[in-house]
């Protein structure tokens, strides 16, 4: 018994110790740099629709679909891997503490979640909808309590949901979560306390007596390892913008028609390792992250008008883009082929150098014309532009050659 209670501490310490180190490498790519870049745009732009939003604005149709969403969303991790329903099926009756715990660690999140999102959208309510029905104003700790108690009703819900034998049911029962859930959040911010607590045990009520009914498992063990299978590839295709993830097993592209440029590389020798590198940025997810940096600033250029906030969007997505593509440092250095391969080292820092300068280039080209389009001062765009340059020039040729350089030892 004691085996298994300590099971799930062993599992999430093991996922969390994992987790931490692709955060690392995700804050080291330029993330933490973004999310705080993003979070002082983001504010901004709020407040400007708030302070343009008029007085007598339906809030409804945007927190509705919101809070309707973070209800009906309810994951339950449970750690499970494939080899676990044959050692584990004859300690069923047993692993209800296991089970609780689970819940309990799905329901923090989601509650965190809960809460952070109706924080958010607290100012929208305030300034359209702070009078409700007759005369009478509903609180934040008020709403932040029944959402909280939504959430664990739903949780269980959903829990007693993926019991079901059968995926019609399943889906049955999650339908009327779902429209359960849009009621319910339709009526917290537009109706008295008790009527909401009223629809929430109503649905909560309807949803327990139809499955009741129906024919369940006791542990339903495939339909969790999969599901825990979906976190987790989730989990690791988030961290895969940020770094390669070995256990996301991703086809690598082929990207024909860009590849024709490092394609057309002689056939010499001091071009070997400028034509392995070229490949593997096209074909590993850098290229994708790349991309990624590229599309989010362009969008920014277009949303934020700020004389100051552009070029910093410029800025931080010049680093991040330096930030991760020198990784590509770190790609065949431990390649066994590499060492029985009658090529010297020595031109390995060279093609490094060269090749992660070319796509900061375009992406300068790129960034720049979008700065030129959407930035009003024409001088101080061209200056980004200049000092982005500049950064791209330095990081490549100092920092990134002689790290690369150090690693041909």
């Amino acid at each position: 018994m004691m085996e298994l209670t300590s099971l799930w501490s062993r599992r999430v310490t093991a996922f969390w110790k994992e987790a931490a180190i692709y955060w690392s490498y995700a804050a080291r790519s330029g993330l933490s740099a973004f999310l705080l870049l993003f979070f002082i745009i983001g504010s901004y732009a709020y407040m400007k629709i708030l302070q343009a939003i008029p007085a007598d604005y339906p809030y409804w149709r945007v927190t509705t679909p919101i809070l309707a969403a973070v209800l009906a969303w309810t994951p339950i991790r449970t750690f499970l891997k494939p080899a676990d329903q044959v050692f584990l099926m004859p300690a069923e009756s047993k692993l209800s503490t296991y089970w609780l715990r689970c819940l309990i660690y799905s329901y923090t999140f989601q509650a965190i979640c809960a809460g952070a999102v109706l924080l958010a959208i607290w100012p929208l309510y305030t300034h359209t909808g702070s009078i409700i029905g007759k005369g009478g104003s509903i609180t934040f700790p008020a709403v932040l309590l029944v959402l909280l108690g939504a959430k664990l009703l739903y949780l269980l819900d959903r829990f007693r949901e993926s019991k079901l034998a059968f995926s019609r049911h399943r889906k049955l029962a999650a339908l009327i979560r779902w429209c359960g859930a849009i009621v319910v959040a339709f009526s917290l911010l537009t109706q008295e306390m008790m009527e909401t607590i009223l629809l929430l045990l109503g649905f909560s009520a309807i949803t327990w007596s139809i499955t009741a009914w129906l024919p369940k498992h006791n542990v339903p063990w495939d339909y969790w390892i999969r599901k825990e299978q979906e976190h987790l590839k989730v989990h690791y295709t988030f961290f895969s913008w940020f770094a390669d993830v070995p256990k996301l097993l991703v086809k690598p592209a082929p990207r024909k028609l860009i590849a024709r440029y490092w394609d057309r590389l002689p056939f010499d020798k001091s071009e070997t390792y400028r034509y392995l590198f070229g490949k593997t940025f096209l074909r590993s997810e850098l290229y994708g992250i790349l991309l990624r940096i590229l599309v989010i600033a362009v969008l920014m250029f277009v949303s934020v008008e700020n004389a100051v906030a552009e070029p910093l969007i410029y800025a931080v997505a010049t680093i991040m883009a330096a930030a991760t593509l020198s990784s590509l440092d770190q790609h065949h250095r431990y390649s066994f082929w590499l060492e029985l391969y009658p090529v010297p080292k020595s031109y390995r820092a060279k093609a490094i150098t060269s090749t992660v300068l070319l796509p900061l280039l375009l992406l300068q080209g790129l960034m720049g014309a979008g700065i030129l389009t959407f930035h009003d001062n024409r001088l101080a765009a061209l200056a980004t532009i200049a000092g982005g340059l500049l950064y791209t020039l330095y990081y490549t040729y100092i920092p990134l050659s002689k790290r690369a350089s150090v690693h041909e030892d």
